[in-house]
């Protein structure tokens, strides 16, 4: 009787164990190639966006220590190809001579990177650009004081061009296609962003209003020349 409980005993711890569900699975990290920090620099790379068959945009900062102490910073955009199975070959992006400060922040399904570059070497006086697919010369699709604050998988840049003299405080929107067809998006606010793109019919914002404490930051999704706004999110302390 005490063989026949032990061994119904061992069936069920068995079966138990049997019908317990494996832990996650282990995922084997992957180094991408990036640039190497050499004497008296620091640097620093992010990946911002990824296809679905692996490409990848990005950005190197650099921070480099001059002879008298001081500092000097600079960023380059950076694109990422795969090669083979866990293996991708990395891109730096060719900025005209005399401009600093690339940025790489999102590509289409076929690679082509959108971001900006700055042209007086002080990160104030930047312009929005894309890279063609084969990671060639870039093309600036924006005025000064413009950036691309997204990109759509099918070749859809949003722009974003601060007002004059309102750098980073008021700023308007707008989509350009691959064709160089540019669409406005007249919302109201004070600050759009573009912050995601599905196609070139529907794209998400946010926008911010107000100043002081009464600034609103809020949701809105634009499509096919139709906003639809959602509730204000926060209200931040500036």
């Amino acid at each position: 009787m005490c063989s026949s409980d032990l061994s119904a005993t061992s069936a069920a711890a068995a079966t138990s164990a049997a019908a317990t569900p494996a832990g996650p699975a282990s995922v084997r990290l992957i180094w991408l190639p990036a640039p190497r920090s050499a004497a008296g620099t620091a640097v620093s790379t992010s990946v911002t966006a990824v296809t679905p068959w692996g490409a990848m945009s990005g950005t190197t900062s650099i921070l480099r220590t001059l002879p008298d102490g001081s500092d000097q910073g600079d960023s380059t955009a950076q694109r990422w190809l795969p090669t083979g199975l866990g293996r991708w070959q990395r891109q730096s992006l060719p900025q005209p001579a005399g401009t600093s400060f690339g940025q790489g922040v999102g590509l289409t399904d076929l690679a082509e990177v959108g971001g900006s570059w700055d042209t007086d070497g002080l990160a104030d006086d930047d312009v929005a650009v894309r890279w063609p697919a084969s990671g060639g010369p870039g093309t600036v699709i924006g005025a000064t004081d413009s950036r691309v604050t997204a990109v759509g998988p099918d070749g859809t840049w949003g722009v974003q061009t601060d007002l004059p003299g309102y750098r980073t405080i008021a700023a308007n929107a707008e989509l350009v296609a691959r064709d160089g067809t540019r669409t406005a998006i007249d919302t109201g606010a004070r600050l759009n962003t573009i912050v995601s793109i599905a196609d070139r019919h529907t794209a998400l914002l946010t926008l911010i209003d107000g100043v002081g404490q009464g600034t609103t930051s809020t949701p809105a999704v634009w499509r096919d020349g139709q906003l639809k706004i959602g509730r204000a999110s926060c209200r931040e302390r500036v």
